[in-house]
C-alpha cells in the first residue's frame, strides 16, 4: 500500500492527508488519544467526465478501515474494494468491555457494539500499522464479514 502518494484521513471529524512516510506518526498520535474516530482511505482516480456532471464526487475513494477506540476497546472494520466490511472480532480469551464503552464505539450504530466485535484499542493500532505496512488485513485476528 505504499505505492499511494497520499492517504485520505479523517481524525475525529478532522479531515487530513498523509504521505506513506507519515503515517506512522499520525497514527501515534492518534493512539495518544483516550478516545476517537478514525478513517484512512486512498484516492482510487479521477471519476469519468459524465459521473462528474451527474454530481458525483470527482474522484473514487477507496476505503481501508474505520477504527473507533474509547477507554481501552475499540472497534475495528477493515473494508474491500466493494466497501464491504471485516469486522476485527475479539480473540479467545479477550478482554470483554461493559456497555457504556461498546456505545461509544458502535461506529453510529443507536445499539452498543457486539461485545465480540470489540477488541483492545492496542490491537487495534497494532492491525493497523500491520494492514498499512502489508497491504492486507493480518491473519492473527479473526473477522465478521459483512456485505
Amino acid at each position: 500500500m505504499s505505492e499511494f502518494e497520499h492517504w485520505l484521513i479523517e481524525l475525529n471529524e478532522e479531515k487530513l492527508t498523509a504521505s506513506p512516510e507519515g503515517i506512522d506518526t499520525l497514527l501515534a498520535n492518534a493512539k495518544k488519544l483516550p478516545e476517537g474516530k478514525l478513517w484512512i482511505g486512498k484516492d482510487g482516480g479521477p471519476r469519468p467526465w459524465w459521473h462528474r456532471f451527474l454530481g458525483t464526487p470527482k474522484r473514487y475513494v477507496d476505503s481501508l478501515f474505520s477504527l473507533e477506540w474509547y477507554s481501552g476497546g475499540a472497534t475495528l472494520i477493515f473494508h474491500d474494494e466493494n466497501w464491504s466490511e471485516y469486522r476485527a472480532l475479539k480473540p479467545r480469551g479477550g478482554q470483554s468491555f461493559p456497555e457504556n464503552i461498546r456505545g461509544k464505539i458502535s461506529h453510529g450504530e443507536l445499539k452498543p457494539a457486539p461485545d465480540e466485535e470489540c477488541i483492545e484499542t492496542e490491537q487495534a493500532f497494532r492491525a493497523i500499522s500491520e494492514a498499512l505496512q502489508k497491504g492486507d488485513r493480518p491473519s492473527w485476528l479473526e473477522y465478521s464479514f459483512v456485505e
